[in-house]
């Protein structure tokens, strides 16, 4: 066709013996292919790169002889080659591309070389006669849904090499029986649902998490040993298994929705001593499920957590339950006779035959006898029987206590009041949580609240319990009376003077106390009360529809999740960066819904929509996002951080969507449309480029943007951008400083080495030192390095104009 592409056609096998460039286009091979019966196709050596979509719909394709020099097969290249059998892949080759050889309906052996570090999305994917595949050590990374659907794979082996498994992996794999997963491993994702002949799997060491939906309707899988390390698991995760019996170690703290949902065999449960909350739906319909001991340590039962356990004979509660709705929590697993307490005296077994069980938000276990008519409650450890009767009778609670306002879920607050010098009325009764009702009486609080009330001239009792919430959450009955009395002179300015009876119960009445009180978020509501956005009740969603939305009691209700979206974010600060403003809390409380978000970038556009991010913007931030985790070369590396205490440093990889964020979690200008966008864009978007977090006590306190420039042969950390509450920790603690350098210290070292191992030669890693906010704790360790390039071919903000050179001293 030209002096460059040389090809020889006999019979039914094509040989190509030369291309342009060494790269088999899709465009040649239409070229040649046209009323063409091709059975077999010979490649040649020379051949590098087999582009998008060559192959693609060659139906009669039976055998293809792939070159020694042949590195790159693309996206689709086999795609729909309904007749190929069997391909042998030389080690040369070192990616290969989604749908690669989706739809090869025939194909029954392949080999995967070592030199492919990734197997990108849906490779083998509806691959359903194949039997035997072998993946070399080398490979790390198995993108989600390679080998989804291949019905007739048995059995396979997963090299050591092996660090990702992705979602999907081994979907309606229906024939796989035993799989182990290597050690590396740290994340199982959605990887096995419906591999209805699962028998076994090996579940490493390193193993953490088990998400969504991991092992879902794997219906022969019978037994699991779940390693030490592991610590979530995820929603549904074992559902409609055939587990009969799991033992859930100690170090697992969450086990989300029905995690062991409609698991019908199983019989035998051993949770975790670390677990707080024993989830929805976790063990219903569970119908062989017997006996259950519940362990220390656990505080509240979920709705419908043991329902439809129909063979369910005993229940054992421990004295940590706070809170739990039986009736509810085992609703038609009512069975058994005997529930067991863990009271502080020993054990207390209740026979529940004739007993009704009530709910309580408050209270552990609220039972009613319906033959003797009488009470009992349960809570902290301590079990209580009572009768209306006796408390009718009581001439504090005579005086004090209109019965119609109160109700049995309320009689178990009134024997926590009856040990006090003073019966408050209803209102106080039904809102103050049990755990706090010694500081109504503490500092004389109950007497400011007496004359607040006086002044409101309040009597409905739900505009007096919505103010009652305001004034707990405000701090009017804290423990500091300089707390109080700032709470008490803001209501009576604010609330009192401006607002009657009901737009008090209008606009406070959400506020749920279980949260408990919180001085930082009293502060911030009473700087910003005043605030427009802050207090307005209705905004409008990016698309254009009216929302109603209680922002203020949801600042409230969900200010534990506003400070993790900004936890670097302060009330009180001389720098506007780092304050913890209005719009950040209406932020994260509203989450954006975006248009236009691709497949798979979902947990992506909800991280983003936590920030407030423009749809403009969240576009502009995707396309980045889509651009790094399509790049199949990366030329930066670093390993894990091994260090156990102080400060740990972790790189994140190009799929992470905090890449997007870390300048919003810092609190510097490393943002979209910010002074550092550049930084962002080359970080999330260049294959020698990436971010890199500090992390102390689980948090992180730190961020540095990370290029490599091959040319000069270093890595450099741009920056080290520390918010400014950490930078005021850092200087004042000599433990601190040194963790930090020490951390440094062992980037540079594993930046060496594992660059190294990748064949990538670095002769330095140095830190930028514009605007470092560590300077002055590098100037003492660390030289400047007076040869320090900036990045190549790179023209955007940055720090590193001068640098340190990161290395021990001699």
């Amino acid at each position: 066709m030209n002096k460059e592409f040389i090809y020889e056609f006999k019979k039914d096998i094509l040989t190509i013996k030369q291309c342009p460039h060494n790269i088999l286009t899709y465009n040649l091979m239409f070229a040649i292919s046209q009323n063409k019966i091709i059975k077999n196709i010979i490649l040649l050596d020379g051949i590098e790169k087999i582009d998008v979509g060559t192959f693609q719909h060659l139906k009669n394709l039976k055998k293809i002889s792939l070159p020694n020099t042949l590195k790159i097969i693309e996206s689709s290249s086999f795609e729909y080659c309904e007749q190929l059998k069997e391909i042998e892949m030389p080690d040369s080759v070192n990616y290969i591309g989604s749908y690669a050889f989706n739809e090869c309906v025939n194909l029954r052996k392949v080999n995967i070389p070592g030199n492919v570090k990734i197997i990108e999305h849906d490779a083998f994917c509806n691959c359903k006669k194949l039997k035997k595949i072998n993946i070399e050590e080398g490979v790390e990374k198995i993108e989600r849904d390679v080998f989804s659907n291949c019905k007739k794979l048995r059995k396979i082996k997963l090299p050591l090499s092996i660090r990702h498994i992705g979602e999907g992996s081994f979907k309606e794999c229906s024939n796989l029986r035993e799989i182990a997963i290597p050690e590396g491993v740290k994340v199982l994702d959605s990887c096995f649902i419906e591999c209805k002949n699962l028998k076994k799997v090996t579940l490493p060491n390193t193993l953490k998490t088990i998400t969504n939906s991991a092992f879902k309707k794997c219906y022969k899988l019978g037994e699991i040993k779940l390693p030490d390390n592991l610590k979530i698991i995820g929603q549904n995760a074992f559902c409609q298994t055939g587990l009969w019996s799991i033992n859930i170690p100690d170090t697992v703290n969450s086990v989300e929705e029905g995690a062991f949902k409609n698991c019908f065999n199983l019989r035998k449960v051993s949770l975790s001593k670390n677990l707080i909350v024993i989830g929805r739906d976790v063990f219903s319909y569970c119908y062989n499920l017997k006996k259950v001991i519940i362990p220390e340590g656990i505080k509240k039962i979920e709705l419908s957590a043991f329902n439809e356990c129909y063979s369910l004979e005993e229940i054992h509660f421990p004295s940590t339950i706070e809170c739990v709705n039986v009736g509810d929590s085992f609703m038609y697993s009512l069975h058994f006779d005997k529930i067991f307490i863990q009271c502080k005296d020993g054990e207390k077994e209740i026979d529940v035959t004739t007993k009704r069980f009530i709910g309580n938000n408050e209270g552990n276990l609220f039972l009613f006898d319906k033959k003797i008519q009488q009470y009992s409650f349960y809570n902290e450890g301590e079990y209580v029987e009572f009768d209306k009767l006796d408390l009718d009778k009581n001439i504090k609670v005579k005086q004090m206590i209109r019965w119609e306002q109160m109700n049995e879920k309320h009689f178990i607050k009134l024997y926590y009041w009856l040990n006090k010098k003073i019966i408050p009325g209803p209102a106080v009764i039904r809102t103050m949580p049990i755990k706090d009702i010694d500081k109504f009486f503490m500092n004389k609080n109950c007497n400011e609240w007496s004359k607040l009330v006086k002044e409101t001239g309040i009597t409905y009792i739900q505009n007096l319990i919505s103010f009652f919430k305001l004034c707990y959450v405000l701090g009017v009955f804290s423990e500091s009376t300089s707390t109080r009395d700032k709470a008490v002179e803001f209501i009576r300015e604010n609330i009192i003077n401006k607002l009657n009876g009901q737009m008090i119960h209008s606009r406070f009445d959400g506020f749920e106390l279980s949260n408990g009180f919180n001085e930082e978020y009293a502060e911030f509501f009473i700087k910003y009360y005043n605030d427009e956005d802050f207090m307005k009740d209705t905004d409008r969603d990016v698309r254009g529809e009216e929302e109603d939305v209680d922002l203020i009691a949801a600042s409230y209700n969900n200010f534990k999740q506003v400070k993790k979206v900004y936890p670097n974010r302060t009330i009180h600060t001389n720098r506007r960066a780092d304050l913890l403003l209005p719009e950040h809390v209406i932020n994260a409380i509203k989450l954006v819904q975006y248009h236009n978000v691709d497949d798979g970038n979902e947990e992506f556009a909800k991280v983003i929509g936590r920030y407030g991010y423009s749809q403009e913007q969240f576009e502009k931030l995707q396309n980045w996002y889509n651009i790094g985790k399509s790049l199949t070369k990366i030329n930066l590396f670093l390993s894990d951080d091994k260090e156990t205490k102080g400060i740990r440093y972790e790189l994140l990889s190009k799929h992470d969507p905090l890449n997007a964020v870390l300048g919003n979690i810092t609190n510097c200008c490393q943002v979209v449309d910010g002074q550092g966008e550049t930084c962002l864009k080359y970080g999330m978007t260049m294959p020698n480029s990436g971010f890199i977090t500090f992390n102390y006590k689980e948090k992180i306190i730190g961020q540095g943007w990370v290029w490599y420039d091959e040319i000069n042969k270093t890595v450099c950390l741009d920056n080290v951008e520390v918010p400014h509450r950490y930078i005021e920790k850092i200087n004042e603690n000599k433990q601190i400083q040194d963790s930090f350098i020490r951390c440094l210290l062992r980037i540079e070292e594993n930046i060496k080495k594992e660059m190294t191992n990748k064949g990538l030669e670095v002769t330095k890693v140095t830190i930028g030192k514009g605007y470092n906010d560590i300077g002055s704790i590098l100037d003492k360790k660390f030289e400047t390095d007076n040869d320090a390039n900036r990045l190549c071919n790179y023209n955007g903000y940055s720090d590193a104009t001068k640098q340190y050179q990161i290395k021990k001293k001699r």
